[in-house]
Order: C-alpha cells, then structure tokens, then sequence
C-alpha cells in the first residue's frame, strides 16, 4: 500500500525499511534522546516531523545490538 516492506504491531506501523533507511516507532518518551544519536534523522512524510518515529541510516547501526535505547 506505502511502497515500502513494514511491520505493524497492534495495527500500528512499528518499523519499515524506506528506501535506504529503517524507519523507527520510538515513542514520544524517547524522541529527544533518539534524535541526538548520530545518523538519525526526524520522520516526515509532508515535510512536519511525526513526534513518534525517527528514520535511521544504514551507517546508525551495525547490529540489533545498536538499536536498543
């Protein structure tokens, strides 16, 4: 339906690769502090940040290991 391979929890869209970044449901509570790790970036389809979801580039990580806050 996006174009684009997701996973939904609870019928909500939790990650999802984009193009050449994962996409990241990270919560309000952790925005902030996800944001100020290097190579991430805000989320935003129409060009206003979702205050939920960060994407990642493929250099912000190298293993599952990376991605746990």
């Amino acid at each position: 339906m996006f174009g684009y391979l997701g996973f939904l929890l609870s019928g909500h869209i939790c990650c999802a690769i984009i193009e050449d970044k994962l996409l990241a449901r990270v919560g309000a509570v952790n925005y902030t502090s996800c944001l100020a790790r290097p190579d991430t970036t805000e989320m935003g389809f129409t060009g206003k940040p979702i205050k939920t979801m960060v994407y990642v580039w493929l250099n912000g990580f190298d293993s599952n290991d990376d991605l746990v806050d």
